[in-house]
């Protein structure tokens, strides 16, 4: 009983820390290979090209809810351990969004896709043991 317990709560840091560990480094190389990237966030205006890379940074960020939520199953985490890491990511991007603002959309479809994300990821390693 207790080492299911600490499997779950495992799985929940492992996925949380995966997804925040992921998505700093997925930004720190777009921030080497296209500085501005670094700013773009809390700007009214946009060109095109700060809309690109806003969208380079939502596939970064489902992939790194992807990971995180193949990790948590990995670990032995069940079901809803990978729910709680969306709701803590969620939970992240809320307070991001209070803090930085512009652009809506952006924080929108960041918010909508990490719960779909991490529980795919989940699925996909469940599927994968099934065989």
């Amino acid at each position: 009983m207790t080492s299911i317990r600490y499997k779950q709560a495992l799985s929940i840091a492992v996925g949380f820390g995966a997804i925040g560990l992921l998505s700093s480094i997925f930004a720190k190389i777009q921030g080497i290979i296209y500085p501005e990237s670094l700013t773009i966030l809390g700007r009214s205006g946009l060109s095109v090209a700060d809309n690109v890379q806003l969208i380079i940074k939502l596939v970064c960020l489902a992939l790194s809810s992807l990971a995180g939520g193949m990790l948590v199953k990995w670990i032995g985490g069940n079901r809803r351990a990978s729910i709680i890491v969306g709701v803590l990511i969620m939970a992240v991007i809320g307070w991001l969004w209070l803090n930085t603002g512009q652009p809506a959309w952006f924080w929108i479809v960041s918010f909508v896709q990490v719960m779909p994300a991490v529980l795919l990821g989940y699925k996909v390693i469940t599927r994968d043991r099934r065989s």
